[in-house]
């Protein structure tokens, strides 16, 4: 049974205004009516008006100020007859249809007034038919309300004029002027709930906000603009009216929504509107996406789908051209695996077989104009699948891109979570070192962003409308992934481009790569409390997407097992933190010879009392990076680790007046030295990076200067703690080459 979307509310609701005709469509013929229409003959032939005028004789509009109006149609001996037909309209979510519409005549004598009828038709079959007669030479009138069955899904109405048609002989030369005004395809079903008039008047009564879920609303004429959180039941926009929901602004109707093709959703470079209907929608949308100039492009997908690419690129002129020579060949291309490269779709041919925008299909896109591309299409309220497979001896053989195929924002940790073994598909069918996310950021930065459990832990991390990024699939494995409703939210952050902070609430530090005041590489570690180890933590821990452009690359290696990855997010123990001598990470760094390279922290939210430190082997230096980043030139080329150790750990042994503090360490021909003086007997520990003692000694209050043998120990760091009888202690990093 068809529903019926115009309820009563429940009487404790607050007074609202009822209208018993909910407009469908409606045509006046001023220029901005919803029912589109048709004539015939067009353009008008040689001496007949068939237009919208503002007067023909004594005629007058009875709406507005124009209407449409034949002038002697029965002089023209080319056309059997003259027609106005009204577009076919779905009807399927309405009940009680009905059509009515205005005629106006006059003529010099009576009884030679030409045959004018109308037909309706119902799913595109003949349902009706009804004569308009005149008496006298001038009146007018309204047909009467012709009745829909509630079956129909579809209505059409065609108004004729005829000079030939067999039941009346109307004389050619008689001077006949007919118009037509105020069609209206309507339901009669009373609707009770929150209504916007028109632009001027507004809302009759309370406005819709964030605490209206239980109210239904009906946009009854004008543009209802969206600003901030708005949320309904059932939601209405008649034909000629409209909702624009602006960039700041999110709609969520927890019902059904009826459009006429008239809902627009606005997005700039770092805000979108959303758009969550969790029932069904009748009708399509449009979504101003923004996309990045060429200096960036973007990676992009569809948040309405099921347009064609030319269609698309007939309605967006800002498309940047891949070639000059060849306007038909756009910067808009989805991934080709096989190749490791993008394929610009071209409107000269069925854009390399894919016929339309579909959801959750990624795209490498740039504009003309940093501006935004225009997609319209289905608005996407269920599962969405999309395939995705590992290619072996293909160029990008894990890569695959995908996209948000809603106009909503999206939680990316929802998404991950729904994609591993333990979510709703079942498979993980993720690249075991790539577990994530990675979007891209912008050209001359960082590249890529990576997101993974670590730091989208919470649902804090939200993914903009129509993002494309890329996933890593496993070896010789292909599946699905998968994008559920649950996923869906209200948000206003960003997209990846890069030089935006993100904020976590979860304990890290984000290190930094820099040449020359430019941002090349950032890398993440992550500490948790009952996830994470010192090993490969599946979800945790997350590789580069690859050796950057630029030719700077800044990375960790995990602490314990698999040296070789070259990660970009790494998770490790809240514990580690305080364990002796804290957590050492040795760092990877690829950069050129003869180049200025900055290591500093860009993101932190580690307690205060943690300490960063930057260990420079080759040039014996330890920088605290919590105070100063580490700047030095490189003398070549470098590639791979072992030159720069990352150690931080949490401060618990600094004393006031404490003078074992003035102690200074010195390592040298394979010593460790001390200097200083001490007030009383002070026990020295060594303990190695691992956190395990290999040296244990006393030193006396009557000496200044202590050497340390270390002939025994492998070049590295180690961890010197100085503790007295009183309690006071300290400790030091060294390194020993």
């Amino acid at each position: 049974m068809k529903k019926i979307y115009y309820l009563i509310l429940f009487l404790f609701t607050i007074s609202l205004t009822s209208y018993s005709q909910v407009s469908i469509r409606s045509q006046s013929f001023e220029g901005t009516g919803s029912w589109n229409y048709t004539t015939f003959p067009s353009p008008a032939v040689s001496g007949t008006t068939w237009a919208n005028v503002t007067s023909l004789g004594t005629l007058t509009p009875t709406d507005g100020s124009t209407f449409r109006g034949a002038n002697n149609p029965t002089d023209d001996t080319t056309a059997d007859t003259f027609e106005i037909d009204l577009e076919d309209v779905d009807v399927s979510p309405y009940s009680n249809v009905e059509i009515t519409f205005d005629y106006m005549y006059e003529m010099d004598a009576a009884d030679t007034f030409p045959e004018v009828y109308y037909e309706v038709y119902t799913d595109g079959s003949f349902y009706t038919d009804g004569d308009i007669f005149a008496t006298g030479t001038s009146g007018s009138g309204t047909i009467s309300p012709i009745t829909i069955p509630d079956a129909a899904n579809s209505v059409m109405l065609i108004v004729y004029i005829a000079y030939d048609y067999g039941r009346r002989d109307p004389n050619p030369s008689t001077t006949v002027n007919i118009g037509f005004d105020n069609f209206k395809l309507y339901t009669t079903d009373t609707f009770t709930g929150l209504i916007y008039t028109d632009d001027t008047i507004g809302w009759e009564g309370d406005s819709p906000s964030a605490t209206t879920s239980g109210d239904d609303a009906y946009i009854n004429g004008g543009t209802y603009v969206i600003s901030s959180d708005v949320i309904l039941n059932d939601v209405i926009i008649a034909g000629g009216a409209g909702i624009i929901i602006e960039k700041t602004g999110n709609l969520t109707v927890m019902g059904d929504l009826i459009t006429e093709n008239n809902l627009t959703i606005e997005s700039d470079s770092d805000e979108y509107g959303s758009l969550i209907v969790e029932g069904t929608i009748t009708g399509t949308a449009y979504y101003k996406r923004h996309v990045g100039d060429r200096s960036t492009s973007d990676l992009i997908s569809a948040p309405v789908t099921g347009q064609t690419f030319g269609d698309f690129a007939d309605a967006n002129s800002n498309i940047y051209v891949s070639n000059a020579a060849s306007p038909e060949i756009k910067r808009f291309a989805p991934f080709f695996k096989n190749s490791g490269t993008y394929t610009d779709w071209s409107t000269a041919d069925d854009a390399q077989g894919l016929t339309t925008l579909n959801p959750a299909i990624g795209f490498r896109a740039a504009s003309t104009d940093n501006g935004t591309f225009t997609f319209s299409g289905t608005v996407n309220t269920t599962t969405v699948s999309t395939p995705v497979y590992h290619f072996s001896g293909a160029n990008a053989s894990q890569w695959n891109l995908i996209g948000n195929p809603y106009p909503s924002y999206l939680s990316m940790n929802d998404f991950l979570e729904a994609n591993d073994e333990d979510g709703p598909n079942g498979v993980d069918i993720f690249q075991t070192a790539r577990y994530g996310i990675y979007g891209y950021d912008g050209i001359g930065s960082d590249g890529w962003l990576i997101y993974n459990k670590a730091n989208t832990l919470g649902d804090a991390v939200l993914m903009t409308p129509g993002q494309g990024f890329y996933i890593a699939v496993d070896d010789n494995l292909s599946g699905t992934m998968i994008f559920t409703p649950s996923m869906r939210r209200t948000g206003s952050s960003d997209d990846f481009i890069s030089g935006r902070t993100n904020t976590y609430n979860k304990s890290n530090v984000t290190l930094s790569l820099s040449s020359n005041d430019t941002l090349y590489h950032t890398n993440e570690i992550y500490f948790f409390d009952d996830i994470a180890s010192l090993g490969y933590d599946h979800g945790y821990d997350t590789a580069i997407y690859g050796t950057n452009a630029s030719g700077f690359t800044l990375y960790t290696q995990l602490v314990e097992s698999n040296p070789t990855s070259k990660i970009g997010i790494q998770s490790l123990p809240n514990s580690s933190l305080t364990e002796e001598g804290g957590i050492t990470i040795a760092l990877g760094l690829i950069a050129p010879a003869a180049t200025q390279i900055t290591l500093d922290i860009k993101e932190m939210t580690l307690a205060e009392n943690v300490d960063v430190y930057l260990e420079d082997t080759e040039e014996d230096v330890s920088t605290l990076l919590n105070d100063k980043a580490y700047t030095f030139t490189t003398d070549k080329s470098l590639s791979g680790t072992g030159r720069f150790y990352l150690n931080v750990s949490q401060k618990t042994l600094s004393v006031d007046d404490n003078t074992i503090e003035s102690l200074q360490f010195y390592t040298g021909n394979k010593t460790i030295k001390i200097k200083g003086s001490l007030d009383v007997n002070t026990k020295l520990t060594v303990y190695d990076i691992q956190g395990r003692q290999i040296n244990n000694v006393v030193l006396k209050n009557a000496v200044n200067e202590y050497s340390i043998n270390a002939s025994a120990y492998s070049s590295g760091i180690y961890i010197v703690r100085v503790e007295d009888q009183t309690g006071n202690q300290t400790t030091k990093r060294v390194i020993l080459k």
